[in-house]
Formats: C-alpha cells, sequence, structure tokens
C-alpha cells in the first residue's frame, strides 16, 4: 500500500515562498544573534506548518552556514 501527495503548481509555489520567508526571518535573528527570536519563531513554525517544515528550515539554515552535518542520523535496527 503506497501514499502519494499530488500539489498542484500554485500550492507547491506556496510552500516554496512560504519556506524561503521562515529561512530568511530565521537567518535576520541569527545576524542580531538573537538566539531567543530564533528559537521562538522556530516553534510558530512548528505550529503554523509542523514538524517536516521546521525541520527543512531548520537544514537549510545549518547547510547555508555551512553545517551540512549537523544531524547524526541513528539507523533503526
Amino acid at each position: 500500500m503506497g501514499f502519494k501527495i499530488t500539489l498542484t503548481e500554485d500550492q507547491v509555489s506556496q510552500m516554496w515562498v512560504y519556506l524561503a520567508r521562515c529561512v530568511n526571518e530565521v537567518e535576520s535573528y541569527l545576524r542580531d544573534d538573537d538566539i531567543t527570536g530564533a528559537n521562538a519563531f522556530m516553534d510558530q513554525v512548528l505550529k503554523e506548518a509542523g514538524k517536516g517544515c521546521h525541520d527543512l528550515v531548520l537544514d537549510t539554515t545549518a547547510r547555508l552556514r555551512g553545517q551540512t552535518g549537523w544531524r547524526t542520523f541513528i539507523p533503526h535496527g
């Protein structure tokens, strides 16, 4: 049994706009050394869009800052 999500082009476009806005906002907090503000904003992203979007914003921000290996994945046995 498979699961497939189908998005319209408009929905995909809206998603990219939202993600870009979130990454830009987090970066603005980080440029100002405002970790509290960045964390509060990321909490808002989590509430608005869920964990998947939260993780995409976090991953993108980390990559922009050269921290590509910041996560440690533990494979399930």
